[in-house]
């Protein structure tokens, strides 16, 4: 089996703390199956799709007026920018979502993390991150 830690620790540090391949795996998977599943995710699918069109088709404006583009370029220009604003939305919106979920998952596991920043929270006294001073429920760090 692939180990995907490696591939996705550079986005998600979190995934680092599982403790096999495979409980990573399962967290993904997871991750993936719920998003899947969710009307809330092919709305925001269409909201970014939208969105990304239209900010795509302004910057070709933009980019047509302050540089003499040839008419046969537009459709090419279009099409990357639409997808550079695509890519970069996609990644901005779900990244934070799927490490909460992936904190949370680790929380299940009994592994205490901050929910906000990701913290590890073994070893802390006081219900508080001390890295970002999020209040954290107590039973977390509990031995």
């Amino acid at each position: 089996m692939l180990d995907i830690r490696k591939t996705f620790s550079k986005r998600y540090p979190e995934i680092e703390r599982f403790d096999s391949p495979e409980a990573a795996y399962e967290a993904m998977q997871a991750w993936y199956k719920e998003l899947m599943t969710k009307p809330k995710h092919w709305l925001a699918c269409a909201g970014i799709v939208c969105g990304a069109i239209s900010c795509g088709f302004g910057l070709l404006a933009l980019v047509r007026w302050w540089i003499d583009v040839p008419p046969s370029m537009h459709p090419a220009m279009a099409l990357g920018i639409v997808g550079g604003c695509f890519s970069v939305a996609v990644r901005w919106f779900w990244r934070r979502k799927s490490q909460r979920f992936l904190r949370e998952r680790l929380i299940g596991l009994g592994k205490p993390v901050c929910l906000k920043c990701g913290y590890d929270l073994r070893g802390q006294t006081q219900p508080l991150c001390p890295e970002c001073g999020t209040p954290f429920d107590s039973a977390l760090i509990q031995p």
